[in-house]
């Protein structure tokens, strides 16, 4: 099941703005570029195509879990 659920269009640009959402289902906004999205919806490893995310947005997508939650989950 994939956490993106938007993809907006960053006006001349080679970027787009995703929505993901969490597992409290709270919208995530992140800058990628269109070509990383699409290499990851082929099936490229996470960290390959988003090396400028952050782990934990990287966490968002694959897991839908923010650092507050891994947190709370491993006390």
């Amino acid at each position: 099941m994939s956490r993106i659920k938007n993809v907006h269009e960053i006006e001349n640009s080679d970027w787009v703005t995703i929505e993901v959402i969490d597992n409290d289902d709270v919208s995530h906004f992140m800058d990628v570029k269109a070509i990383d999205l699409a290499a990851y919806e082929d099936g490229e490893l996470i960290q390959n195509c988003f090396p400028y995310l952050s782990n934990d947005q990287r966490e968002i997508i694959i897991s839908g879990l923010t650092d507050e939650m891994w947190g709370t989950l491993f006390r």
